[in-house]
């Protein structure tokens, strides 16, 4: 009877062996060649499709220096990686430990990307990372995403940070059929081609950049990406800087903005949004912008994340809060607001808000620092709520008072039928809180869960908390009490 062939044993990650490189550290391009028992190359007998999506996973200059560990892994093995990764903080963290990069070490960086990209042996590239912090001529990191376009990239992290001169991008990368994915973290000037639409098949943009004066492009950008889905803009601006940033884009269904301003001006930002598609709207910053939503009759999901208001007044806030609530009143379904958004919400006037006939879902953050008061307006106006959940926030402020619960004046609507669940985050057992729990345990008629969260807790004041929250549920008969 013939035998079974013998079964190779598998290759696992304790088959590499990193060797110490000068600085006494394992490092993978010191590893050495990986064999069993027998002498044999097991990497060697691996598809060429898993190595190279193994070794994507690394940065590129790493990928290229595990040629020492087979035979197969030479460069026309790592010159079809899917991914690239080009950062040079890497180079940087293993010379001489100089954050101030020499010229020697600019040029070293320069000539392994034109190495890597010259050697290319496949016409496309999924995902490509080009962080550059050294002083890169803007010629070569121009000609760097020519060479990336010509590859037929999907996906580009581009990160440039370059002070002393302006940057442009290059138009080929406007017009790139392939790319799908692109995120600028940079001080680069966009200048948008004349009559030309902009990334045809781009569905996720992120940018992020320091807005000046006189640079509105936004309007000609966003409107001329036919098939934009996702867009997240981060941006800070410059002081007695006035920006107004134009979102006109039909395909868009996700926005997240987050904005902050080196100065006290109420006015110093503002954001009209027209799209007619947009589901989830993110906001967050140290304030927020003066929003104008228009012809957007289908966001469900917003979220107002308010940090701080170290540049603008709670009662400017508030304004601007409500009347950016009012434009998205009866599409929204599920509402965030972070603690100085409410306080903000409780501080201003505001007259005619609307009804939130669809809000079922209401997040709103409360603070350990000061006294929770829940924005009434927003409660009376929410007749079908059935998810009310209250987060507490860290914020490092000393209360000038003692921190009390202050219950709404009057009984919302949404507590008699509607409200099903009621949610308090980072639970400590405060008088403040247990009170807040009895308030919605008591009124909330049609209550059926009661959701505890805890943070910082010792495992015996966790044990007690929970002993008491389980004996300490009202309302409806069918009530229960989870922890999370």
């Amino acid at each position: 009877m013939p035998e079974s062939p013998t079964k190779k044993p598998r290759l696992t990650l304790s088959d590499l062996k990193p060797i110490p490189n000068n600085n006494g550290e394992d490092t993978l391009s010191g590893c050495e060649p990986t064999t069993n028992n027998d002498g044999e190359d097991r990497i060697s007998d691996l598809p060429d499709s898993i190595l190279t999506e193994i070794l994507s996973y690394l940065p590129t200059k790493n990928a290229v220096a595990t040629s020492i560990l087979s035979k197969r892994w030479t460069v026309s093995l790592w010159s079809s990686l899917p991914d690239l990764s080009f950062r040079d903080n890497l180079l940087l963290h293993e010379d001489d430990g100089n954050p101030i990069p020499s010229a020697s070490q600019v040029s070293k960086f320069t000539a392994f990307v034109d190495h890597v990209l010259r050697l290319r042996e496949v016409p496309h590239v999924r995902r490509v990372a080009l962080h550059i912090t050294m002083a890169v001529d803007p010629a070569t990191i121009s000609q760097w995403i020519r060479s990336l376009v010509r590859l037929n990239l999907r996906e580009l992290d581009l990160f440039v940070l370059r002070k002393d001169k302006e940057i442009m991008l290059p138009e080929c990368l406007y017009i790139c059929e392939s790319l799908e994915r692109l995120r600028i973290d940079t001080s680069l000037t966009i200048k948008i081609p004349r009559k030309v639409v902009c990334f045809p098949n781009l569905k996720v943009l992120s940018l992020d950049w320091f807005f000046r004066k006189n640079n509105d492009i936004t309007k000609k950008l966003f409107s001329r990406c036919p098939v934009l889905e996702d867009l997240s803009i981060m941006g800070t601006m410059e002081e007695e800087c006035r920006v107004r940033i134009r979102i006109v884009a039909p395909t868009l269904k996700r926005l997240r903005v987050n904005l902050q301003c080196l100065e006290n001006d109420p006015n110093a930002c503002k954001v009209e949004i027209n799209a007619p598609n947009l589901k989830c709207l993110d906001l967050c910053g140290n304030f927020l912008a003066a929003y104008s939503v228009t012809n957007s009759p289908l966001v469900a999901e917003a979220s107002i994340d308010v940090r701080s208001c170290s540049t603008m007044s709670l009662t400017n806030l508030g304004k601007h809060a409500y009347s950016l609530l009012a434009s998205i009143s009866t599409s929204v379904k599920s509402l965030s607001a972070s603690c100085f958004t409410c306080a903000a919400l409780n501080v201003a006037r505001y007259d005619g808000l609307p009804l939130f006939p669809n809000l079922t879902h209401l997040e709103l953050g409360v603070a350990k620092s000061c006294s929770w008061k829940l924005p009434e307006k927003l409660l009376y106006n929410s007749p079908c709520l059935d998810v009310l959940s209250l987060k507490v926030e860290e914020l490092h402020y000393t209360p000038p008072q003692k921190i009390k619960w202050k219950p709404p004046k009057s009984m919302p609507c949404f507590l008699a039928s509607h409200l099903k669940t009621f949610e308090i985050c980072a639970f400590k057992g405060e008088k403040y809180e247990w009170e807040a729990l009895a308030y919605f345990s008591n009124n909330a008629k049609a209550l059926n869960k009661i959701r505890i969260g805890f943070r910082g807790l010792q495992p015996e004041e966790l044990s007690a908390l929970r002993k008491n929250l389980q004996l300490y549920v009202r309302g409806s008969k069918a009530c229960k009490v989870e922890f999370s």
